[in-house]
């Protein structure tokens, strides 16, 4: 992880926009996972998440920079304590899979603001959580204006842990230094990222361009 950041893996195409700055980034992608590939899903969801990030900027100045940060800071302490951080993703339930549309997670608005950049009380269950070591996370809820995304923070804004709970880690065939896990939300702290029922398209596409990138890694 430490390598990767220094070297940009995940941050080179949003810090260096100009052309060709997506193509250099999987380039960096292809050669840095051909000896290690359990670092790529961490990386795959840290560069993915900025486009929707970029949607609030409430959200996303407060957070771009620090997935754009080229030190890699492991302390599980709140993210303002740390010199850099990274983004994992909750979207599949174990009802739907891939089909999100029958996501049962409900988001429930805290106070009398609703809707893009408020605070949202999160409970439900996800079923396969990609790089749960993360410092902040991308999910799907039902909210008063349909399925929504959410940014949810491993520590809150006042310093308390939030309310993120690992049932267990994946027994998976492969890819084992991948962690991948279920985890269950009770009253987990998060804000909307744009607006109410806008899925999370942007961070989905940058994040189907790694899946290819990670085929031909898998095939040499």
């Amino acid at each position: 992880m430490t390598m990767a950041i220094e070297n940009e893996v995940p941050s080179f195409a949003w810090r260096h926009p100009k052309l060709g700055a997506h193509v250099i980034h999987a380039a960096l992608t292809y050669l840095f996972n051909q000896p290690e590939g359990g670092v790529l899903c961490p990386m795959a969801m840290t560069y993915a998440a900025v486009p929707s990030l970029r949607l609030t900027p409430s959200i996303g100045d407060d957070w771009i920079p620090r997935l754009l940060s080229n030190q890699y800071d492991a302390r599980d302490v709140p993210v303002d304590q740390k010199a850099g951080a990274t983004v994992g993703m909750f979207m599949t339930e174990k009802q739907g899979g891939s089909d999100v549309r029958t996501n049962t997670t409900r988001a429930v608005a805290v106070g009398q603001t609703a809707g893009e950049g408020a605070e949202y009380q999160l409970t439900g269950h996800k079923f396969f959580c990609s790089a749960p070591m993360s410092d902040a996370f991308l999910t799907l809820a039902y909210s008063e204006g349909g399925l929504s995304c959410f940014l949810m923070p491993r520590w809150t804004p006042d310093g308390q842990r939030n309310s993120l709970f690992i049932q267990r880690l994946k027994d998976k065939l492969g890819n084992r230094s991948n962690a991948s896990s279920e985890i269950e939300l009770h009253d987990t702290w998060g804000v909307m990222v744009g607006r109410k029922d806008a899925v999370f398209a942007p961070s989905l596409r940058w994040s189907r361009v790694i899946d290819f990138i990670a085929v031909r890694v898998q095939r040499g």
